[in-house]
């Protein structure tokens, strides 16, 4: 796998970004919502997180289905035609 380092480095990142988000998130939904800097930050972090699983997965349909996406809804069709194909094996 080519790209394999690279997959492992942004898997690493996802961790750390969903390790942090568990810091931000209050235990209530009151607290949520009566503070809107947790609000704000907790929005970007979902924000970063959900960057990473986009990254992770075009890095995967490149070098694991060796296709290469246009955009972030072509990542998501490659990856559900190649689920499909798996799930059937």
């Amino acid at each position: 796998m080519k790209n394999q380092q690279r997959i492992m480095t942004s898997l690493r990142f996802l961790q750390q970004y969903l390790d942090e988000i568990e810091q931000i998130v209050p235990a209530t939904y009151d607290e949520y919502m009566q503070s809107l800097i947790i609000r704000r930050s907790s929005e970007r972090q979902i924000q970063i997180i959900i960057e990473q699983v986009s990254d992770i997965c075009a890095l995967l349909c490149r070098d694991v289905f060796s296709k290469i996406p246009g955009d972030d809804a072509s990542i998501l069709d490659i990856l559900s035609e190649t689920w499909f194909i798996f799930r059937n094996v």
